[in-house]
Formats: structure tokens, C-alpha cells, sequence
């Protein structure tokens, strides 16, 4: 007790080193009290389990007040439950066999009290640094803080990204399989929610092309970051629906004359039959959640930059399906010039924004693919608006061949 006692005054807040020290020392006492025991017996007692046992007791009497009262980071909770799980357990305990029965089970104690502990402290971090982060002027300088000279590509990251991928990590190294995915979908379901409430600032700060990039951009970092790890992220959700309940009361009150009743009709019978909870599951998938949202935001992005550049057609075309008339020659030359002006000055500032958020030439050229896809449809329909037409007339529209707006179109 008193070594355990000055190793941990050794070790003011160095809570990792105390740990891995103490377990150490403990673990060559039971080693050596172990030999020394089979130097004159032949096989292990209760005797033997009883004093190694209750010299391990000595650190698990300084580690529970510990981890309760003094350590409150969750990202230090994680660190002790990696030294007791990985050094301690893997590297020891469960490569000595029966030397380590005895400190294993109090190991065991300790890891598990650790990792409870860790998990309450994480949902707290969750709740307070994700849940209800309050974002400064400067983490929502999009896109301006992008075009920073940073050297440190995390910290282009939104904050709550940033924390949310840090949280995941640290847990993966330290906690069950189950613990993990109902924290992780915990974690995941709140940044999401973070990244839509920041989308809402930049659209008014800076425009909604910007929101809807700087979405798609995190998105597609938490999908890439979750990506190795080795757990399914769905959690069973277990509610009660007292939806039969509330109708079974009103039934109630509709019929009290038949409270009483001695028939098969009795109102208080049927209410305690048919008011009970029903019990419901779901099925929560933390990483089909991100796609979901991603393949949206995408969806969003897409017909925001189409409507961009190819606004003036869809409106002519809206206008022609419902008029009994046919239209101008003047009007459709008008359209197909206000679009291919629009196309020459909007694309490249379009193009410049996706580099800008994505970084990526095979994931822009994707992204771009159906908007491109969408404006050539648009011109094709236009195309048979102006087929009737004679060839003069045409001729001055000077609408654009497939060929032409595929090469004005290409994404380079």
C-alpha cells in the first residue's frame, strides 16, 4: 500500500504512467510471490489466490475513487482504458495464465469500472462539444477559410467533425464492439445534425452553393474516416407506442355506462386488453445515415449548379408547354443566348468552388457529371421546340450542338 502510495504522488495527474507503473509492479510481485509459493508446493490453493488477490486489491482501492472523482476527459478515460486493456491485459494477463489469475480479476474490475466511467463521460462530450457546439465567426468562414495556408488539413475540418472522428477514434481502441456502435451512432447523429445547423449560417454568410459543398465536403470525410473501422455502426432501438393506450382511454371514457358491465362488453375489460404498450424496434445505421444524407446533399448540390446555368431554357421551356402559341424566333434566340452567357461566366466560378471544397479531381468529375447531364437534356429539349422552325431561322438562334455544349461542358 504504501508503494502503490508513492507511485501514485510520483505521478501527480500523470494518470496513464501511475497505472501502467502500479499494474507493472503488481504483476512481478504475483509473478515472484507465485514461484516462490511452488518452490515448496506442488500445486496452487485458496491460500495463494487469497494473498495475491489482496495485494492487487491495494491499486484497485486508489483506482476506483480515481476515475470517478478526479478524471473527467473522456479522451483520458480512453487512454487508461487502452493501458489496462492493451499493456496490461493483452500484453500480460492473458499471456501469463495462472501466475495472473488473481490481479487479472481485480484488472478485469478496473477495466470495466474504466470503460462505464468512459462511456457516461463520452455522452456527456458528445452532449456538450458536439450536440451543443456554438460555432464561432471563424468556423463558419467558408469559403474563405479554405483558401488559408494551412499545413494542418484537420484544421480546415468543421469542429465538430474534427471532434466527433477524434471521439470514434480513441473509442475504437478501448471499448467493446457493442459500447462502441451505440456511442458511435450517438456521436455520428449529432456532428450530422451540427453540419445541417452550420449549412443554415453559411447560406446566409456566403451563398447556398457554398452550404451545400462545405456538406458535402465533411460528409464525404466522415465517410472516409469511418471506413476502417471494423464494426457494423447499427444499433437495435427498443420504444414503447402507446398509441393503442390513448386509444383504448378515449374508448374508456366513451363508454362508462358499461364500466360495470357483466357482459363480454365490459369497457374496463377492453381497456385492459387492448391499451396495452406496444413494444417496437428499430434498427439505427449510423454509416447509412451518412450516406443517405450525402447522396441528398449531393442530390441538392446538383440541381442548385443546373439551375444556375440553365435556368433561362427551363423557365422558356415551362412557358412554351403551357402558351397555344408558338414561340419567336427572337425569343428562343434570346434564350439560348442569355444560357450560353450564363454557361461561359457561371461555370468556372462553379468549377473553382468544387475544387476548392473537394479537392479531388475524380470526385468533382463525378459530382459535375449529372449537372452536365441535366443541361444537355434541357438543350435537347429545346432542340425540339426549334425543330419546326425554318433553317434561317435557326441559323440566328444558333443554338449550340451536343457536340459543342459536350466540349463547353467538359470538366478539366
Amino acid at each position: 500500500s504504501s508503494g502503490i502510495n508513492a507511485e501514485y504522488g510520483g505521478h501527480d495527474k500523470d494518470y496513464c504512467t501511475f497505472i501502467r507503473t502500479s499494474c507493472m509492479a503488481l504483476i512481478r510481485i504475483c509473478e515472484d510471490e507465485y514461484s516462490l509459493y511452488h518452490c515448496f508446493f506442488s500445486r496452487s490453493d485458496l491460500i495463494l489466490q487469497g494473498l495475491l488477490e489482496s495485494l492487487s486489491s491495494q491499486l484497485y482501492d486508489y483506482f476506483r475513487p480515481m476515475i470517478i472523482n478526479q478524471v473527467q476527459r473522456f479522451d483520458l478515460l480512453a487512454d487508461i482504458c487502452s493501458v489496462l486493456k492493451n499493456d496490461i491485459f493483452d500484453d500480460h494477463v492473458n499471456a501469463k495464465g495462472e501466475c495472473l489469475e488473481a490481479f487479472g480479476h481485480l484488472a478485469l474490475q478496473m477495466l470495466e469500472d474504466a470503460q462505464e466511467r468512459l462511456s457516461y463521460r463520452t455522452q456527456a462530450y458528445i452532449s456538450s462539444d458536439v450536440t451543443n457546439f456554438l460555432p464561432s465567426a471563424g468556423d463558419l468562414a467558408y469559403p474563405s477559410k479554405l483558401s488559408e495556408d494551412l499545413s494542418n488539413q484537420y484544421a480546415m475540418w468543421y469542429p465538430t467533425v474534427r471532434r466527433s472522428l477524434i471521439c470514434l477514434s480513441k473509442l475504437y481502441r478501448c471499448t467493446n464492439r457493442s459500447v462502441f456502435e451505440s456511442l458511435a451512432q450517438e456521436c455520428l447523429a449529432a456532428c450530422i445534425d451540427s453540419l445541417k445547423s452550420a449549412t443554415l449560417s453559411i447560406v446566409e454568410n456566403s451563398s447556398l452553393l457554398d452550404s451545400q459543398l462545405f456538406l458535402i465536403k465533411h460528409l464525404l470525410i466522415i465517410r472516409e474516416q469511418i471506413a476502417p473501422f471494423d464494426v457494423n455502426f447499427t444499433v437495435n432501438e427498443v420504444s414503447l407506442d402507446f398509441t393503442n393506450l390513448k386509444i383504448a382511454a378515449t374508448g374508456l371514457m366513451t363508454n362508462k355506462n358499461r364500466i360495470l358491465s357483466l357482459s363480454s362488453n365490459n369497457a374496463l375489460l377492453e381497456f385492459l386488453f387492448q391499451g396495452a404498450p406496444q413494444l417496437t424496434k428499430k434498427v439505427l445505421d449510423s454509416k447509412k445515415d451518412v450516406d443517405i444524407n450525402l447522396k441528398e446533399a449531393c442530390t441538392d448540390f446538383i440541381t442548385t449548379a443546373a439551375t444556375m446555368l440553365s435556368s433561362p431554357i427551363h423557365a422558356f421551356l415551362a412557358t412554351v408547354e403551357t402558351s397555344t402559341s408558338s414561340p419567336t424566333m427572337e425569343q428562343c434566340r434570346n434564350v439560348v443566348s442569355e444560357t450560353t452567357q450564363r454557361i461561359s461566366s457561371k461555370l468556372p466560378g462553379i468549377k473553382k468552388s468544387m475544387h476548392l471544397y473537394l479537392a479531388n479531381p475524380d470526385t468533382e468529375a463525378i459530382l459535375f457529371r449529372p449537372i452536365r447531364g441535366q443541361i444537355l437534356a434541357q438543350f435537347a429539349n429545346l432542340r425540339k421546340v426549334l425543330d419546326p422552325m425554318e433553317e434561317e431561322d435557326k441559323f440566328i438562334i444558333n443554338c449550340p450542338s451536343p457536340e459543342q455544349l459536350t466540349l463547353t461542358l467538359a470538366y478539366n
